[in-house]
């Protein structure tokens, strides 16, 4: 089973460090912003998938395990508002809703906040309460989402199809996570 845990790990961080590679050439490049937060959010994925597969843990075995819990609650919450900005920044705001734009911003800034408690106090992270307030900020983070794509929904984009499978490919995980 090692084994396997090694090729899946290897692979996902192949195929993330040729989009992060990508992505941050185009950013560099061409001054893309879409690329940057892009490149913002492979690293937040490739942080996620080593916390979730228990590398964190092993890393701060020596540490207090509130500290191992919180890493996970960090790199989910960061995961989860660099994906609201992300889709905020591939969407195009001047044409779509500008109430969804200030509410996706406001939930975003709620989970760097949050991100900050959980590092300036591990210990929250032991608290029962937490994981639902985890919880309520992951199904906040796909609302912002799908107010973020209903308000551009009469918009003729080339790849919308892409960026609504794409939601749902996370939507679907986040609520397997949370089961």
């Amino acid at each position: 089973m090692a084994e396997f845990e090694l090729l899946w790990l290897g692979l996902f961080l192949g195929v993330a460090a040729m989009a992060l590679a990508y992505a941050t050439g185009e950013a560099l490049m061409r001054g893309d912003a879409v690329n940057g937060w892009y490149a913002l959010h492979v690293v937040m994925m490739v942080l996620y998938q080593l916390v979730q597969l228990g590398y964190a843990d092993r890393v701060l075995a020596d540490q207090d395990a509130a500290m191992a819990r919180a890493a996970g609650l960090v790199a989910g919450t960061l995961l989860a508002a660099v994906s609201v900005l992300f889709a905020r920044r591939v969407l195009p705001r001047a044409l779509g809703n500008l109430r969804a734009d200030r509410w996706a911003l406001a939930v975003a800034a709620f989970g760097v906040a949050l991100t900050a408690g959980y590092v300036v106090w591990p210990e929250l992270a032991r608290e029962p309460s937490v994981a639902l307030a985890q919880r309520a900020y992951y199904f906040l983070a796909l609302l912002s989402v799908v107010f973020l794509l209903w308000a551009v929904r009469n918009v003729r984009m080339p790849y919308i199809g892409w960026y609504a499978a794409a939601f749902v490919a996370a939507a679907a995980g986040v609520a397997v996570e949370s089961a």
